[in-house]
């Protein structure tokens, strides 16, 4: 041992190896901060890694042989060990790179499904006429006129959404790439459409400003440019404008004229701005103070339909954030929504969320059923539309053609992440739990803040008998640790742990306390606590009726019981007439402006 560590010393081996591993941490970190700026695949990294191993044991023998005081010529011992270290390397990193890039070969079962593919928007050609608008810069030099930038570019991709021709990814999709690092060709590619439309808006005063271009994706260059300058009183005639130059630049066939924005008062129209970029951040404060301003606008246009739908689904979303109970949400967006929908019969929007109010209000399916036939007959191609229509199937134990209208509200709006939990709660209801994991994951990339993701992602992980995961991706000390805590046989501190919950705030959803008894194996209080629940409809109940937690108690009677009662059994669902038949997204390839075409820059 003495004569091996003295050989170590003499030829500096330690030294050898410390200079490698310094210099391949740095390089290392050059290839991810890299591979971070260019979106390079994750195999990448995992080769460079293991080239980086394959380098040590290199150096290692290099150094055994060459380090200070070594052998100075190469050996044929010492030939024959570096071949066979290259070679396993070699074949190592060959294997690992057909393993990361290769996809898994599915199942038998899974190829069978039609839905395996659920987290990811399907690998389709990408439709000819299709169309993202980007989020406009504000270029006043004030933060606070963000809401008029948003809205101009959000109006105007309403506006193009109602030409039947022209596919336009939703709102919510499009705005997620505001203050991100991405160039138009990894939009389009991420969006799926073949044109962007970006811009800014500069407002003075009364004086506004609207610059804008129709980008090609595939070329990453500009087809049309073009600056609008005009009084604040016509700024919807600048949408106007530009909607018809968007459409004459894309060679649409039309069926008629090109859609209008409804005209409103101005200041109305930015009290409805501001009211609208506040209720997006959805906190109790910003529903208030948006709720504030949808008032403001109404009191100078009562007849915004916009403005009383707005108001309506702050009020449904009331009860999720804050001390508001269901019947009070619902109450006040039937109110809301039924005096917009007498000012605008065809808002499509707005009779989909009374389909809504009818499946989680009433329990009303047959009404829900007309409503969402007709929103669907007013849009098809609606991201807004489509979720809800999503939601009612699920509702009535169709997963297949809930999958399949989620689909298409993805392709719609592919970075939605509320698509994504409507898509995971329906892989939950086939029993596909390991589905529904990798779908929560995706929709946590979406958004990394949503605690109720991690929540359900946590819950579906005890499902699947992995309460560790389910600690590690929700660690929070809040009410789902409960069941963790009875999953890992620490029943006493679960219950325990419960009690201290529910003795702190009264406040807990009544059925996620029955699931968490029912995880804990508590039937008695499980089933006691549904029967408490029996006259408090909410939307809750569906997702209990479809969760994990009481699906293993199926067979009991008090669950059948539940059922009826509450109107979910098999035979009453089957009653309900409702039938999805919707047309294939366009796809044509006919309407790309030739290539070649010079485009028209004014300034």
């Amino acid at each position: 041992m003495t004569n091996f560590l003295e050989r170590l010393k003499q030829r500096k081996l330690v030294q050898w190896v410390a200079a490698y591993v310094a210099g391949a941490w740095a390089l290392l970190q050059v290839l991810d901060l890299a591979a971070d700026s260019y979106h390079w695949p994750d195999v990448v990294m995992h080769l460079a890694f293991g080239a980086m191993v394959l380098g040590l044991v290199v150096t290692v023998l290099l150094a055994w042989y060459h380090g200070e005081r070594g052998v100075q010529r190469v050996t044929g011992v010492e030939l024959l060990i570096l071949a066979g270290v290259f070679a396993i390397g070699g074949f190592l990193l060959w294997r690992e790179a057909g393993v990361m890039s290769a996809p898994a070969a599915p199942s038998a079962p899974a190829r069978a499904a039609s839905i395996a593919a659920a987290s990811s928007t399907p690998a389709l050609p990408v439709p000819a006429k299709s169309i993202a608008v980007l989020p406009f810069a504000n270029l006043s030099g004030d933060k606070t006129q963000d809401y008029f930038s948003d809205g101009i570019s959000e109006d105007l991709l309403n506006l193009l959404a109602r030409i039947p021709q022209l596919q336009v990814t939703a709102r919510t999709s499009s705005f997620w790439f505001r203050g991100k690092d991405f160039t138009i060709p990894q939009i389009a590619a991420k969006l799926r459409v073949a044109y962007i439309l970006e811009g800014s808006v500069q407002k003075a005063g009364d004086e506004v400003r609207v610059s804008v271009q129709l980008v090609d994706a595939a070329s990453d260059t500009q087809r049309w440019s073009q600056t609008y300058d005009r009084q604040l009183k016509d700024v919807f005639k600048i949408q106007d404008e530009i909607g018809a130059d968007v459409v004459k630049q894309l060679r649409v066939r039309l069926l008629g004229t090109v859609p209008t924005v409804q005209k409103v008062d101005p200041k109305a129209y930015r009290f409805y701005l501001q009211g609208r970029l506040l209720s997006y951040q959805g906190t109790v404060k910003t529903l208030k103070q948006s709720d504030a301003l949808y008032q403001q606008a109404l009191a100078i246009d009562p007849r915004y339909a916009a403005a009383w739908i707005g108001l309506a689904q702050n009020a449904i979303n009331r009860p999720w954030i804050g001390n508001y109970s269901w019947q009070k949400g619902f109450g006040q967006a039937r109110s809301y929504i039924h005096k917009a929908l007498a000012i605008d019969p065809d808002n499509a929007v707005g009779q989909s969320v009374l389909g809504y109010l009818a499946t989680f209000e009433k329990f009303d399916f047959n009404a829900a059923a007309r409503d969402f036939k007709r929103a669907l007959a007013l849009d098809s191609d609606n991201s807004d539309v489509l979720i809800n229509v999503g939601k009612f199937l699920f509702v009535l134990d169709r997963p297949e053609q809930a999958m399949a209208v989620l689909h298409r509200a993805k392709r719609l709006d592919p970075l939605n992440s509320d698509i994504d939990v409507n898509m995971a709660y329906v892989s939950i209801q086939q029993g596909r739990l390991k589905q529904a994991v990798d779908i929560l994951r995706q929709a946590h990339k979406l958004s990394p803040e949503n605690i109720p993701i991690q929540i359900l992602t946590s819950w579906v992980e005890v499902g699947m008998g992995q309460p560790g995961k389910a600690q590690a991706d929700y660690p929070n000390d809040q009410y789902p640790l409960v069941s963790v805590l009875c999953a890992t046989g620490r029943r006493a501190k679960a219950m325990k742990k419960l009690k201290d919950y529910l003795d702190q705030a009264g406040n807990y959803p009544t059925l996620a306390v029955a699931s968490i008894y029912a995880d804990c194996g508590d039937l008695d209080n499980a089933f006691a606590l549904l029967d408490k629940t029996m006259d408090q409809r909410n939307r809750t109940v569906p997702y209990t009726i479809y969760g994990i937690s009481f699906s293993k108690y199926h067979d009991d009677p008090r669950w059948k019981a539940y059922l009826r009662k509450v109107g979910f059994a098999s035979e009453q669902l089957a009653r309900i007439k409702f039938d999805v038949n919707l047309p294939e997204l366009s796809s044509s390839p006919d309407s790309a402006p030739p290539a070649g075409e010079s485009s028209s820059t004014m300034p």
